[in-house]
C-alpha cells in the first residue's frame, strides 16, 4: 500500500454527530453557523438580577450542523467561564427525573484543564468567598471528609442566602462524595443525586440531613449551586425524535394524557421559571418546532426567543476547512505530506459544492465515496467533483480472516466478573461489530456508541438507527451489563438505565437490554423494579459463552486490522459473511435481519425475572410472527456511519 493510500485510509469522514459528540472539542471550520456563537455567549453573561433571558432556539434541516454548533457553543462557554448542561431528552418518560440525570451527566463531564465539571464548580464557589485554599486542601486529603468541605461552603453561603443554603447542603455533600475513593459512597452519592435513596443507614453516617428530595429540587439545587459560581447554558439538541415519538404515539391511540411534546414543552417552562442563572437553547428541526406550536404550546414557548434558521456550507472557505479537518489528523498520524491540505480534493470541486449551500453532512458522504473508491481502485486520484452522485464504490477483494482460530484463541477470563471493563467494554465492542457488517445507505444512520466514560455509567452504550427520509426519525437498543448481585447497588445501576433508555409502552423506538448471568438478586424492591422494567418492554439477556466467545475472537481480529491497517478489509469480510448477526444474542434481540423494523412481535416469551438465555439454538433463523425464518444472506440491512477505531482522534466535526 503507498503512503499517499494508506494516509486515505485512516480518514474518518463520520457524519452522524450523536449527543455525546457535543462534549467532544472541535476547531471551528468557519461556517457561517459558527459567527453566532460569541454573541450568544455574550448573552449568556449579560443576564442580570431580573428574570431569567428568553432562551434561544436553532432550527435547521437534517444534516446542516446543528449538534456540531452546540459543541462549539459549549467550548466557548467553558472557555469564557460558564457552565454547561445538555439536557439529553431522548429517553424522556419523566421530564425532571431525565433533567436530573443530565445535570449529574454533565457535572461529571472533564474540563479542558482535567477537572470535572462538578470539581470547577465547587472551586469557584470557593474561591468566591475566599475559601479555596481549605477547600482543595480537604479534597486531597486522604479519605476525604465531606463534611469540612460542606461545612466550609455553607457557612459562607448563610451570609448570602441561608435558605437555600440549609436547603442545598445535602446537594453540596453529595457532589463533594463524587470525589470519594470507596465506590460504595461514590454510589450513593451518585443515586442520591437523581432522587434515589440507597441505604438510610449509610446515608446517614456519611452525614446526609434527609433523604433525596424529588428530581426537581434536585435539579434546582444543583442549578443554584452552579450559578454561584458562572451562569450555566442549558442546551436541548436532538428533540426531533421526541417530538415525533409524541407524533406516532398520538396517532396509535396510546392511553390518554400528555404527550411527550407536551411533557417537554411543561419542564422547559418550569426550568426556565426555576433553573437560577443561565439560559436554555433548543435546537431541532424546522417541521419540529411547527410542530411545538401547533400543538398549542404557547405559553411555554413564549420563554423562547423567534427561531433562527441555520445556512448551509456556502462558503467555500468553510467546506474547505470541513475536509481539511478531517484529513489533518490522518495525514499526521501517518506521517504523510499531501500535495495541498485538502488533497485529493480538488479547490473547484470544493467550491463548487459550496456554491450550492451543501450540508456539511452531505459533503462528508460525499467525501467518504471517493475514499472508499479510491481504497477499492488501489490508489489515490483527484476528486475534481464533489457536486453529484457520488462515484460508485467498488468493494475490495477481502482476505481471508479465521474466526475458528480467534474463537480457539477467545480467553473468558473476568468477562463476568466484571460489568465495567469486562462484560461492559465487550458489549460496547460487539455493538460496535454489529454496525461495522452494515454498508453505507442514503436513508438510514446506524450509529453504535458507548456511554460517556463514568465510574458508573447509566448505560453501557446504545445502538441508534436515523431514518434521515423519515424526518430522522430514530430507533434506540440501550443494553447495559449488570452483574451486581448486592440489591441495593443492582437497584440504582437498573433505575438509571431505566431513565437514560426512556423505555415506555407509550414510546416506540425505545429498548433496553439487561445483559446478565444469573437470577437477579432477591427482595422485594428489586423485584418490583424488575417487574417495572419488564412491563416497559425491558429484556433480561444471559449471553451464552458460545457467544461471547465469539465476540471476544471477532474483538481480537477488530484490534489486529487497526494495527495492521485492514480495518476496511475486515468491514468487507464481515458484510459478507456477518458473524455478528449469526450470534444467538443478536438472534434474540431481533437484530439479525432487518433491524429497522418493529420487533415487538419477535421477542421470546417472558420468562419473568430470569434472563433469556442465547446459544447455538438460536441459529437457524429468526422467527416472524407468520412463521416465516428470515433469510439473512439477502434480508435487508441498515448502515454502518461510525466506525471509532478507524483513527487516533476523534472527528473534529460533523452534522
Amino acid at each position: 500500500m503507498s503512503d499517499a493510500l494508506d494516509a486515505l485510509r485512516r480518514v474518518n469522514f463520520d457524519w452522524v454527530r450523536t449527543l455525546d459528540s457535543i462534549w467532544l472539542d472541535a476547531e471551528p471550520t468557519g461556517a457561517p453557523n459558527e459567527a453566532r456563537v460569541p454573541g450568544l455567549v455574550a448573552d449568556l453573561h449579560a443576564q442580570g438580577a431580573g428574570p431569567r433571558p428568553r432562551g434561544r432556539v436553532l432550527i435547521g434541516e437534517a444534516g446542516i450542523g446543528k449538534t456540531h454548533l452546540v459543541g462549539q457553543i459549549r467550548r466557548e462557554v467553558w472557555a469564557s467561564g460558564g457552565w454547561f448542561v445538555l439536557l439529553d431528552v431522548l429517553g424522556l418518560t419523566d421530564f425532571w427525573r431525565s433533567a436530573a440525570l443530565s445535570y449529574l451527566t454533565a457535572l461529571m463531564q472533564p474540563m479542558p484543564d482535567g477537572r470535572r465539571q462538578s470539581d470547577a464548580v465547587l472551586a469557584g464557589i470557593a474561591r468566591r468567598f475566599r475559601v479555596e485554599a481549605q477547600v482543595e486542601q480537604a479534597f486531597n486529603t486522604p479519605n476525604i471528609d465531606a463534611r469540612r468541605i460542606v461545612d466550609l461552603l455553607v457557612r459562607a453561603l448563610m451570609h448570602v442566602d441561608t435558605g437555600r443554603a440549609l436547603k442545598h447542603q445535602d446537594v453540596f455533600r453529595a457532589l463533594c462524595l463524587l470525589r470519594a475513593q470507596d465506590l460504595a459512597t461514590v454510589g450513593l452519592a451518585h443515586a442520591w443525586l437523581q432522587g434515589y435513596e440507597a441505604d438510610p443507614v449509610a446515608r446517614t453516617a456519611l452525614g446526609f440531613t434527609t433523604p433525596p428530595p424529588s428530581p426537581i429540587e434536585l435539579v434546582r439545587g444543583m442549578a443554584w449551586i452552579m450559578g454561584l459560581s458562572g451562569p450555566t447554558l442549558i442546551a436541548v439538541d436532538q428533540i426531533d425524535g421526541v417530538v415525533d415519538a409524541s407524533r406516532l404515539s398520538a396517532e396509535d391511540d396510546f392511553d390518554s394524557g400528555p404527550g411527550l411534546a407536551e411533557m417537554l414543552a411543561a419542564g422547559l417552562m418550569e426550568l426556565h421559571e426555576g433553573g437560577g442563572r443561565g439560559m436554555t437553547l433548543i435546537t431541532c428541526l424546522p417541521e419540529s418546532w411547527q410542530r411545538l406550536e401547533a400543538r398549542g404550546l404557547k405559553s411555554a414557548l413564549d420563554r423562547f426567543d423567534p427561531p433562527v434558521l441555520l445556512e448551509g456550507l456556502n462558503r467555500p472557505a468553510a467546506a474547505a476547512a470541513l475536509i481539511r479537518g478531517r484529513l489533518a489528523p490522518a495525514y499526521a498520524e501517518a506521517g504523510f505530506a499531501p500535495p495541498f491540505p485538502t488533497w485529493p480534493f480538488d479547490e473547484a470541486a470544493i467550491a463548487a459544492a459550496a456554491a450550492g449551500a451543501v450540508r456539511p453532512r452531505t459533503l462528508l458522504m460525499r467525501c467518504d465515496a471517493v475514499r472508499r473508491a479510491c481504497l477499492a481502485d488501489g490508489a489515490v486520484t483527484l476528486c475534481r467533483d464533489l457536486t453529484g452522485q457520488a462515484p460508485e464504490r467498488r468493494e475490495p477483494v477481502a482476505p481471508p480472516f479465521d474466526l475458528d482460530a480467534a474463537r480457539r484463541e477467545a480467553d473468558l477470563a473476568g468477562i463476568l466478573d466484571d460489568e465495567e471493563a469486562g462484560l461492559g467494554e465487550l458489549l460496547r465492542a460487539a455493538f460496535d461489530l454489529y454496525a461495522l457488517e452494515d454498508d453505507p445507505h442514503d436513508a438510514i444512520d446506524v450509529v453504535s456508541k458507548g456511554e460517556p466514560e463514568q465510574r458508573l455509567p447509566p448505560l453501557h452504550g446504545r445502538l441508534t438507527f436515523l431514518h434521515r427520509d423519515e424526518n430522522d426519525r430514530e430507533r434506540h437498543v440501550c443494553y447495559r451489563a449488570l452483574l451486581q448481585t448486592h440489591p441495593i447497588a443492582f437497584q440504582a445501576r437498573l433505575r438509571a438505565a431505566l431513565t437514560a433508555s426512556g423505555i415506555s409502552t407509550k414510546i416506540p423506538g425505545r429498548e433496553l437490554l439487561l445483559v446478565r448471568r444469573g437470577p437477579v438478586p432477591p427482595g422485594a424492591k428489586t423485584n418490583a423494579l424488575v417487574d417495572r422494567f419488564l412491563a416497559a418492554g425491558g429484556r433480561l439477556i444471559d449471553p451464552s459463552d458460545d457467544d461471547l466467545r465469539t465476540f471476544v475472537a471477532l474483538r481480537a481480529l477488530r484490534d489486529r486490522a487497526v494495527r495492521d491497517g485492514e480495518i476496511d478489509r475486515l468491514a468487507g469480510w464481515m458484510r459478507e459473511t456477518l458473524p455478528v448477526r449469526a450470534t444467538g444474542f443478536f438472534r434474540t434481540i431481533g437484530l439479525s435481519g432487518d433491524a429497522t423494523a418493529d420487533i415487538s412481535g419477535e421477542r421470546p416469551p417472558s420468562r419473568g425475572r430470569a434472563p433469556v438465555r442465547t446459544g447455538r439454538a438460536h441459529r437457524q433463523g429468526l422467527a416472524h410472527p407468520a412463521g416465516q425464518a428470515v433469510d439473512l444472506a439477502v434480508a435487508h440491512r441498515p448502515v454502518l456511519r461510525r466506525m471509532p477505531w478507524s483513527t487516533g482522534s476523534s472527528p473534529p466535526a460533523a452534522g
